[in-house]
């Protein structure tokens, strides 16, 4: 009886390790493949995820001259897609190295894309029936395994499609921006209380600039970048619609406003007739409805138009009378400051008008709501109110979140002579710390 000793046994072939054998134990079950599968759709899927589950492009080449290899019968469940030309002729064919071959066959083992169906001496030979296709025996490299990454791949290939539309948001992002700073920038230089400070803005900004947004560009590298354009465009904004359009207004304020003005008209006035509204220092523009505003409504007995005493009794209710443009130009915020700044000259109705209505539609307020607001406390009345949603569509508690609907609700509250908007007037100018206009 001969006697086998350890020391007898070859050296050669593939190298065992427990990974190795799973597959081979996976690989040698009989049932095969557990459900049918389309090898080319498999092999989309690998080519669409790429370096994104790990496959190089030589990987995914190789993985593509295998499957040719490989028929349709290959793929049925119980099956096993098993290719069998020879490693010599594999890299001839791909004008590579034998051992750049197996280099690729074990980087595509460690992604458990394949394993292999060895013989006894490693060579790579098989039959198929020459009616059906089938293979009746084959030994080489076994496919089997890519089936069972198809789900990892295609959750995969959801991530990166997140990805790369979250990377195309942020850099239209910070081309918007790049257009604002830019065109902020161009304003801030022609005027002259900000030249001092041009220069330094622009170095930034040529800074930012000169960093091409190129596709290797990472996601958390794009909100960076997308911060510090943000940061710019931030700076810029503020110092041209804040600091200098609230300091020009102080002085515009200052400049027309009377040491004897007070917050409250006085019960009596002395010196001035009660009989004609028209003789105040600041008298309200046509408080009857624009020339946009429908006609009076006809009274119910059908003779003659509500005339405009009706609607005088709800703007006195409202107290509108009480209220000064120099009242409105301290109360408004720096948004509806940057309106009025546009008007020539400034401190009239018809600017405060004009502004208003400009502001309108930025705050989504319908044309609809202006009309009837016009015809319920004139055109200066709905001005008043415009205004003072602006100014609670701004500020930090209790912020009013439809300023739409909030207007409207300050028209039914005049129509039913509950709104008083000089106590709210009133109440932003002590808000602010400012007890004389």
């Amino acid at each position: 009886m001969t006697h086998i000793h350890h020391d007898d046994f070859a050296q050669g072939g593939r190298a065992s390790t427990p990974k190795f054998r799973a597959s081979l134990q996976d690989a040698h079950e009989p049932e095969g493949l557990t459900a049918n599968s389309n090898g080319y759709e498999l092999l989309t899927l690998v080519k669409r995820v790429g370096k994104g589950f790990g496959f190089s492009a030589s990987m995914i080449r190789l993985l593509d001259h295998y499957m040719s290899f490989t028929r349709e019968c290959d793929w049925q469940a119980g099956e096993h897609p098993i290719v069998f030309q020879s490693i010599t002729k594999t890299a001839m064919q791909l004008g590579l190295h034998e051992r750049q071959i197996q280099y690729l066959e074990k980087a595509l083992f460690d992604l458990g894309a394949l394993t292999w169906n060895d013989s006894g001496n490693h060579r790579r030979y098989g039959a198929r029936d020459e009616r059906t296709g089938e293979l009746l025996y084959a030994f080489g490299v076994d496919l089997s395994p890519l089936a069972s990454l198809k789900p990892a791949m295609e959750h995969r290939i959801e991530e990166l499609e997140a990805e790369r539309e979250a990377w195309h948001i942020l850099k239209r992002q910070i081309s918007y921006y790049r257009r604002q700073t830019r065109a902020m920038l161009a304003e801030a230089q022609n005027r002259p209380v900000l030249r001092a400070r041009f220069s330094g803005w622009s170095l930034d900004y040529d800074q930012l600039a000169s960093t091409r947004i190129r596709a290797s560009f990472s996601v958390p590298r794009l909100r960076s970048t997308l911060a510090e354009h943000n940061a710019l465009y931030d700076a810029l904004y503020d110092a041209l619609h804040g600091s200098e359009v609230i300091s020009h207004f102080n002085e515009l304020s200052a400049k027309i406003s009377s040491p004897d003005d007070t917050f409250c008209v006085p019960y009596k006035i002395t010196t001035e007739s009660q009989t004609d509204k028209s003789v105040l220092s600041n008298p309200l523009p046509d408080c009857c409805l624009q020339a946009s505003v429908p006609p009076p409504p006809v009274d119910p007995t059908g003779t003659e138009p509500v005339a405009d005493f009706e609607n005088r009794d709800l703007i006195a209710a409202a107290g509108v009378d009480h209220i000064r443009i120099t009242h409105l130009i301290s109360a408004a915020s720096d948004r509806f400051a940057l309106y009025l700044s546009r008007e020539r000259p400034a401190d009239t109705w018809d600017a405060i008008i004009s502004a208003a209505d400009a502001l309108r539609p930025h705050l989504g307020i319908h044309n609809s709501a202006w009309i009837e607001a016009c015809g319920v406390l004139g055109r200066g009345g709905a001005a008043i109110c415009l205004l003072i949603t602006d100014h609670n569509a701004q500020r930090h508690t209790n912020r009013v979140e439809r300023p739409g609907g909030y207007f409207r609700a300050m028209i039914k509250k005049a129509r039913a002579g509950e709104l008083r908007l000089h106590g709210s007037i009133f109440g932003i100018l002590k808000a602010k710390g400012e007890t004389r206009q």
